[in-house]
């Protein structure tokens, strides 16, 4: 008597262990393909373009077996490039599914105990997806930039104020703005959004090795305590706005070189844990 127990059905009529050996038979194939899912090896498909008019075509969509440990948030390496997990998992019955994004770009630091960490960086003015490439290194950033990167212990470091370097040039130096957690599936795992200025370059940045000058690092304090400036980011002219430096003390608020040059702005007073700037040019 043949052994029909493969084509079992569940109450649905979905023939669950056919479809798992179908995909599994699938994955050791040429559509398969030796992928690494924060650093563990595994089987995994790739499908270059979720749709031919999708507006961003660095994602990727990505199958894996049941029992794969992926979360949103993870990274996924491919054949030497990094991809970040965007969305939730979902259960296709015989296999896993999400949305990975191609990493453009790389965030180092003082003190990063590895060698850095993949990111997906885009302009953020107009919805325009104007990024740093990373073979001909020609910056085509705007004033503003978004970075998406995943949450992990590397990561929840980062903090607003913090700058950053990108192709070793003068021109590609980003200062956060904002964190916030763009996405959290357990309350542990997720990628977070850091919105970034562009700022000057001073003579402490290291370009060779992409590593900006962070004054907090150097002091040896605690990146885990969010050092903010509190306050309006535009100013009328002819106002004054206090800005408020929160978990700091003895703060000696000085201008940029430029703003003091072009008489933008002036500080009418500072306690050393707030300031008082007033506008006195449009532009600042």
């Amino acid at each position: 008597m043949k052994d029909f127990s493969m084509f079992n059905t569940d109450i649905n009529g979905i023939n669950l262990r056919s479809g798992i050996k179908i995909f599994e038979k699938q994955l050791k194939g040429l559509e398969g393909h030796d992928i690494e899912i924060n650093n563990i090896p595994t089987r995994g498909i790739i499908y270059n373009h979720l749709n031919d008019m999708s507006e961003n075509l660095e994602d990727r969509a990505l199958n894996v077996k049941l029992d794969t440990d992926i979360k949103t948030g993870h990274y996924v390496k491919n054949e030497g490039e990094y991809y970040l997990v965007m969305t939730g998992i979902d259960n296709h019955y015989y296999y896993k599914n999400c949305k990975i994004r191609r990493c453009n770009q790389k965030l180092n630091w003082k003190g990063l105990i590895i060698s850095s960490i993949p990111c997906y960086i885009t302009n953020s003015s107009y919805g325009s997806k104007g990024e740093v490439h990373n073979i001909e290194q020609i910056s085509d950033f705007d004033a503003r930039a978004v970075i998406l990167v995943g949450v992990n212990e590397y990561t929840n470091k980062i903090r607003n104020g913090m700058r950053f370097i990108f192709n070793h040039s003068k021109d590609d130096v980003y200062e956060v703005t904002k964190k916030t957690t763009a996405y959290n599936s357990d309350g542990v795992n997720g990628y977070m959004q850091l919105t970034c200025k562009y700022v000057k370059w001073v003579q402490e940045d290291d370009f060779d090795n992409n590593i900006a000058f962070n004054n907090f690092l150097e002091d040896n304090v605690d990146p885990s305590i969010d050092v903010d400036l509190i306050g309006e980011e535009f100013v009328l002219i002819n106002t004054s706005e206090t800005y408020v430096m929160q978990n700091a003390t003895n703060v000696t608020f000085i201008l940029d070189e430029d703003t003091i040059a072009e008489n933008n702005a002036e500080i009418v007073s500072q306690d050393g844990t707030s300031c008082t700037v007033k506008m006195l040019k449009a532009k600042m």
